[in-house]
């Protein structure tokens, strides 16, 4: 039991009061208060998040009612683990870029973003290497409190600038959003000037001078609104977000569901983190297609910008597992070679499933979320 009321069980137990006399089937339900910092139309919400929590409620016949708070209404980002560990939230996405000192070992793959390019190989590599075998995963997680069901994948990052990039010369000097500190030093390699902030943030930070350049997916032209005030789109894989659990229950929450409810959560992130990835892919095929009537240009990058981005790659695996080294992680090397075992694998499975949907989404159950207890 927690020592204090939080707001929604105060809230609960203020409803119960007023309805005390009504039948015992009103209040058989769990609900689940689920937190997420990114904005609404979000490619993770959209795509991810809300039809997850829906199916959740569908499938258990009403038995789990749900709610998506989105925009950081109730945590950032930053804050959202606290809010689940405490009982603020009952799950929520965390995003452990913004408290790697937190989730070590999580970072351990995180910060191998670099070896990303192709999203669904990165996705079922990186769901088989934390979720299936990785006691050093499960120790953390546990540790937090926290039971995760996955994260998921972006497509490539790219460069996206106010002004125009032709090669690594005009990079340098110019303010960049730099998500923690994997982009921080990447920024700076680049002669750049890491600013770290929410991307719900960056439009504002944008219009009002405090940066240039955001690193990140397309997709964000528009569902962050950015091309309204980016004019330059640096077409070059420089690497892609996989930080933490986008499905992430308190351990007090998930242990109240019946294991029939359970396996059907689980089911359901299975084919959710999926339709994200999915999701986030057509966006930015999208958004890259409509880019030019919105004045945004999308280019190739330079040969020294080029030739950067593939001298900087090959130092990532070792600079992973220094990081989780120093942070007094175990086996962090196995861990992070064991990612890219997983990577050689799901390039094969990917060249036999393609962008299909439903085999891509039964093969992922096949070699990951089977075997999630």
């Amino acid at each position: 039991m927690k020592k204090q009321l939080t707001l929604k069980s105060a809230l609960c137990f203020l409803i119960s009061s007023l309805f005390i006399g009504m039948a015992p089937a009103a209040f058989s339900a769990n609900e689940v208060a689920y937190g997420s910092f990114l904005p609404p139309l979000h490619s993770v919400n959209k795509y991810g998040l809300e039809p997850w929590l829906k199916d959740i409620e569908k499938e258990t016949n009403g038995e789990i009612k749900t709610i998506l708070h989105s925009s950081g209404s109730i945590a950032s980002g930053k804050a959202t683990l606290s809010a689940v560990r405490d009982g603020l939230l009952d799950a929520g996405f965390i995003a452990n870029i913004y408290i790697p000192d937190q989730m070590p070992v999580s970072m351990v793959t995180t910060n191998l973003a670099f070896l990303s390019k192709n999203p669904l190989v990165t996705l079922g590599a990186l769901n088989e290497t934390t979720l299936v075998g990785c006691k050093e995963c499960d120790e953390e997680y546990k540790k937090l409190g926290i039971k995760q069901l996955g994260s998921y994948v972006t497509p490539s990052y790219n460069l996206m600038c106010k002004k125009e990039i032709k090669d690594l010369e005009d990079v340098k000097g110019l303010k960049m959003r730099a998500a923690g500190a994997l982009y921080t030093r990447w920024a700076k390699t680049m002669g750049g000037v890491p600013v770290t902030m929410s991307n719900a943030n960056a439009y504002e930070a944008l219009e009002r001078g405090q940066l240039d350049c955001v690193i990140g997916s397309t997709a964000w032209l528009k569902t962050l609104s950015l091309w309204d005030l980016i004019k330059y789109d640096v077409d070059a894989p420089m690497g892609s977000f996989m930080g933490g659990p986008l499905f992430a229950f308190s351990a007090e929450k998930w242990n109240s569901f019946t294991k029939a409810q359970q396996q059907i959560i689980v089911k359901l992130a299975n084919k959710y983190v999926v339709s994200t990835v999915m999701g986030y892919i057509q966006d930015s095929e999208e958004v890259a297609a409509a880019a030019k009537a919105k004045g945004v240009n999308i280019v190739p990058p330079g040969p020294k910008l080029a030739a950067l981005i593939e001298e900087h790659a090959k130092g990532e695996l070792d600079n992973a597992v220094a990081v989780a080294e120093k942070k007094s992680v175990k086996n962090a090397r196995a861990i992070a070679e064991r990612f890219v075992t997983n990577l050689k694998k799901w390039e094969g499975i990917v060249a036999e499933t393609g962008n299909d949907q439903e085999k891509y989404t039964q093969a992922l159950w096949e070699h990951v979320y089977s075997k999630v207890k």
